[in-house]
């Protein structure tokens, strides 16, 4: 699947291996890494929605039709999807949920 970036860090920690935005653990990083290897990998969001691991979760109130991948306890990636011919997942952020 094709992937776009709303933040630009989410776009630099996947380009550069050597950055860490201020505030991230290093574990975080290598999690965020792997989420975004798999959704990169994925045909369509379906593939998503059959890998369990992932805590993929549907979101309402302020973000309805947007998903959300755990990544830690405490936080989840925030995607988006829309599509050109071929599905493409749009990260858009990592929030903390608590």
């Amino acid at each position: 699947m094709r992937v776009e970036f709303m933040d630009a860090n989410l776009g630099r920690l996947v380009r550069e291996p050597d950055f860490c935005p201020a505030g991230w653990h290093p574990g975080l990083i290598r999690v965020y890494r792997r989420a975004y290897q798999l959704i990169r990998g994925a045909i369509d969001v379906r593939d998503l929605w059959a890998l369990r691991s992932l805590g993929l979760e549907q979101l309402s109130g302020d973000s309805p039709g947007s998903v959300s991948i755990r990544l830690s306890e405490h936080c989840r990636l925030l995607l988006d999807f829309k599509s050109d011919g071929e599905q493409i997942a749009v990260l858009v952020a990592v929030v903390d949920c608590h």
